[in-house]
């Protein structure tokens, strides 16, 4: 079982580390998983403004690693600011490879909340293998059908989210 700290009130988010400041650990108050409501029960899939707008569902399930382990440009994701600034596409939303961190992110945060990824699988090894290897730094020295792959991959996780691939979307 998972357990996570819920810190004080900064910026009107119950969590650490958010908008950039810490909260002395001795304001910390220990909850267990049962304690957050986490997208575990149906086979349902959520998106990515679900994921944003829900930090500590989020949070219940960090960290996530984009690209495989050992990857000289895999991203680890491991607080909720860095998660939240993937998922609202910081840095550049017309960067393909912004994109893509934000839908596999999703949809790995559902896999790890027990929702079914069998029908994205093969989209996700893919893009961890590509993500190992390229970051956001490298969009714009991609050629064109590396581009074009980046946002294939993006938009069927995108639809993965949505639920119009494999389980259909949370109510």
């Amino acid at each position: 079982m998972r357990n996570i700290v819920k810190i004080g009130l900064v910026c009107g988010v119950s969590l650490l580390a958010s908008c950039g400041q810490q909260v002395a650990p001795s304001a910390a108050t220990t909850l267990s998983a049962q304690d957050i409501q986490t997208p575990t029960g149906p086979n349902c899939t959520r998106t990515i403004g679900y994921w944003k707008n829900h930090p500590q569902q989020l949070a219940a399930l960090l960290p996530v690693q984009l690209g495989k382990f050992g990857g000289s440009k895999s991203l680890l994701v491991d607080n909720v600011a860095q998660a939240t600034q993937l998922l609202t596409f910081k840095g550049n939303a017309s960067n393909g490879i912004v994109k893509l961190y934000a839908q596999l992110l999703a949809s790995k945060l559902g896999a790890f909340g027990g929702t079914d990824i069998s029908s994205i699988q093969d989209t996700v090894t893919q893009a961890d293998a590509f993500l190992a290897q390229h970051n956001a730094a490298d969009w714009s020295g991609l050629s064109a059908s590396q581009q074009a792959q980046v946002l294939s991959w993006m938009t069927t996780l995108d639809r993965y989210n949505n639920g119009l691939v494999g389980p259909s979307h949370c109510q």
